[in-house]
Order: C-alpha cells, then sequence, then structure tokens
C-alpha cells in the first residue's frame, strides 16, 4: 500500500471526517470510510489472518466427482481463492482496493473470501468479547517478550465473567 504514494494519500485524505476537535471520531464515521473499508478487505483478501483451514469428514462425501471416506482430513487453503484470478480477475495478485467497488466483487459466492473462516469455525473473537468480559488478574504486571511476534512475560492471565443478557455482570 505505501509503495503507492498516490494511492496512500487518497486514502488518508479522500475520506475525511472532522479532526480539528480533540475528540475521537465517531464508530460511525470510521465505519463510513469507505476507502479504509476497502482497503482492509484487500488487505484480508491478499494476506487472509486464516490462510490454510483444515476439516475432516464426518461421512462419506462425494464433492466434484471426488470419493472422499468418512473421518479423511481435508486441506482448504482458502489463500488459494483469494489469489484466483478466475475469481478476482487477472490482477487477483495486485493491492487493489478498487476492486471492492467492482460487479466482480459482488459477486464472489459465501466461500470465496473467507479472511476468518465462516460458520461454526470462524473468528471466534467476535463471539468471545460479545459473551464475556475480560480482565487481567490481580498483581498481575505484564513484561513484553519478543519472539517473531510481542507477547506479554510470563503469559497473560485472564479473569472471565460471562455477559449476562444485554449487561455486563458485575
Amino acid at each position: 500500500m505505501f509503495a503507492n504514494l498516490d494511492f496512500t494519500h487518497r486514502m488518508f485524505h479522500d475520506d475525511p471526517f472532522d479532526t480539528t476537535g480533540h475528540n475521537l471520531p465517531s464508530f460511525e464515521a470510521i465505519n463510513n470510510l469507505h476507502l479504509l473499508n476497502n482497503v482492509c478487505k484487500e488487505s484480508s483478501r491478499l494476506l487472509p489472518v486464516v490462510p490454510v483451514t483444515s476439516r475432516v469428514a464426518t461421512k462419506d462425501v462425494t464433492l466434484g466427482g471426488h470419493f472422499i471416506p468418512k473421518n479423511t482430513a481435508i486441506f482448504l487453503p482458502l489463500i488459494v481463492n483469494h489469489h484466483s484470478k478466475e475469481l478476482w480477475g487477472e490482477d487477483a495478485e495486485e493491492f487493489r482496493p478498487a476492486r471492492w467497488d467492482e460487479s466482480e466483487a459482488s459477486r464472489a459466492g459465501p466461500y470465496d473470501f473467507l479472511p476468518f473462516l465462516a460458520g461454526g469455525r470462524q473468528c471466534i473473537l467476535g463471539l468471545l468479547i460479545t459473551n464475556f468480559q475480560f480482565f487481567e488478574k490481580p498483581g498481575f504486571v505484564p513484561r513484553k517478550r519478543q519472539e517473531l511476534t510481542m507477547r506479554p512475560s510470563p503469559n497473560m492471565t485472564l479473569l472471565v465473567k460471562p455477559v449476562v443478557s444485554s449487561s455486563v455482570e458485575a
């Protein structure tokens, strides 16, 4: 994205919101940042959080003319769909957020774009944060430990409380 300075300039200036005050933009203002939304989708298409997943056949089944016996492990390279020229056009390998405004993107099927999976095994974070409230363990003092990614050291222990109806349990 930053290799294309014209695009980067547009992204940060074409979807303006009021930045004159000291208030952070509202959820609605951020949600209306059309180009930013396209950038997030395109980034997730090219570099999905879950590039490959697997499933186990729960029964004998024939898919696309191929017999798959029960208990067979099936690997699903989601990144292949995300980079498919058949689905996304000849420029499927290019970072082009404008594709999300075009008819090809709207014709994509429900399993053509799965950056966070789908169904019962989709990204669990959304489910967790709507059903639970998380707290640091009292007395825990996080320190940073750098490996391939940054992480707390020692491992962070969280206390979890269920969300009751629409309010958080005290």
